[in-house]
């Protein structure tokens, strides 16, 4: 698949550059630091054709590539990375357009309004869950603040190709007036939502950097209120990273805090803590 999503030089593009081609052309002490691009199967030689891919919008082109990768490189700091900005292509992300959406939008929307807006032609957020897979592969003392970033974007992705698979956004980025999150989200895309925000705020926290506004921290009063609200057994989804982990409860609040006025969609009129804003069981 073909993509135009990522324009020009991006910014995961020239990190992408810089991690994989900086040590090289700065040179190691070798003659000749390009001996092994040579040979067009060595690791350099496909690292630098699956840039090139990345560069053209060639994701699957690219994917394909890294899968001929030794284990080694594959697994490696670099690799990863490249992976993980090749799928993350494939879903969809366009990292500065989003950025910029966000900048543009966030002191008069909901983050949710936003990403679903910005991802309203994804059909499949499964390359965003798998680039999520990749990063957080990373070994913990590896990751960059750009890192975290880059996962938290990862995230926000995900949430928005989440929002237009499951029927939320028309075509020009609006909220479809008869979207209902209680039953128009299934039980895997809302455990999906939760964790991509769970993952996120973890992600924005660990690169010091303020990104999406006030939103980590409406996030952290969220999961105070749900807290509080009168409802019977564990319905907290905060801080779960594991789709499968939520109870039915959980998801319930999930698909709540979706409609609800704090980060979703504004769907039901009030905030999480408005009874006509959970959804039954």
């Amino acid at each position: 698949m073909k993509g135009k999503n990522f324009r020009g030089r991006t910014y995961l593009n020239a990190l992408v550059s810089l991690l994989i081609f900086g040590p090289v052309l700065l040179g190691n002490g070798e003659c000749n630091t390009f001996i092994g691009a040579a040979d067009k199967s060595s690791d350099d030689a496909l690292i630098y054709d699956v840039q090139q891919k990345i560069n053209a919008g060639d994701y699957d082109g690219a994917l394909d590539l890294i899968g001929r990768l030794s284990p080694g490189r594959r697994e490696s700091y670099d690799g990863r990375v490249l992976e993980a900005t090749a799928l993350a292509g494939k879903c969809g992300l366009d990292f500065i357009r989003m950025a910029k959406d966000i900048v543009e939008g966030i002191g008069s929307k909901q983050l949710m309004k936003i990403l679903g807006s910005n991802m309203r032609n994804a059909t499949d957020f499964t390359p965003c869950v798998q680039a999520e897979t990749v990063l957080m592969g990373i070994q913990a003392n590896q990751m960059t603040p750009d890192d975290h970033i880059f996962l938290a974007f990862v995230e926000f992705a995900k949430m928005g190709a989440i929002l237009a698979e499951s029927g939320a956004i028309d075509a020009s980025g609006n909220v479809v007036p008869t979207y209902d999150p209680c039953t128009d989200l299934d039980d895997h895309q809302a455990g999906h939502i939760g964790t991509a925000i769970n993952i996120a705020v973890d992600a924005i926290a660990a690169s010091g950097v303020s990104v999406a506004g006030a939103t980590t921290a409406i996030v952290e009063e969220l999961c105070e209120e749900i807290g509080t609200l009168p409802i019977p057994g564990d319905i907290n989804p905060c801080g779960i990273k594991d789709p499968s982990a939520f109870t039915v409860e959980q998801r319930l609040m999930i698909r709540s805090v979706v409609q609800s006025n704090e980060i979703g969609l504004n769907t039901c009129g009030g905030s999480i803590t408005n009874p006509g804003c959970i959804c039954p069981p």
